[in-house]
């Protein structure tokens, strides 16, 4: 893994912990955040070659990560990625339509579209360097970056 993905992750993972120590101190939260979990693989979405459809596993864990902000009550940042395949162009509407696949579903699971902010690279900013299937493969995705507490 690259370091630009493990800055995010751990970005993540982080954000999550404070979030939810202030969270469970808050007064206006709904619940302390004893059951957040925070897996890597509630963070990063994998998506199929040209596709931005959430496959039931994607969507079991979309399903955990609705369940965790509802604890944290920071905003997210849906960043949508792809692999080196197509053109710049063809690949930066995919990324976004993989951000919005993601933030449409955490919308109709309840949570508030003010709080989710999609954007894409397309295959600009890769995850992972280097090239093969294996590369491309962990290109396909949306990552979530938690953007701080809000009051």
């Amino acid at each position: 893994m690259c370091n630009y993905a493990k800055r995010h992750i751990a970005k993540a993972i982080f954000c999550c912990l404070i979030g939810c120590f202030f969270a469970g101190a808050c007064s206006s939260a709904p619940k302390k955040c004893d059951n957040c979990r925070r897996e890597e693989a509630s963070r990063v979405f994998y998506f199929k070659y040209g596709s931005s459809a959430l496959d039931v596993a994607a969507k079991e864990s979309v399903k955990n990560l609705a369940q965790d902000l509802s604890c944290y009550k920071g905003n997210i940042r849906l960043e949508g990625h792809t692999d080196a395949v197509s053109s710049a162009d063809f690949n930066k509407k995919l990324g976004l339509r993989r951000s919005k696949a993601v933030e449409d579903f955490l919308i109709s699971l309840g949570i508030e579209p003010s709080r989710i902010k999609t954007i894409t690279y397309g295959k600009e900013k890769p995850l992972v360097q280097g090239s093969g299937p294996e590369v491309d493969a962990l290109n396909r995705c949306v990552v979530v970056v938690f953007e701080g507490v809000s009051e």
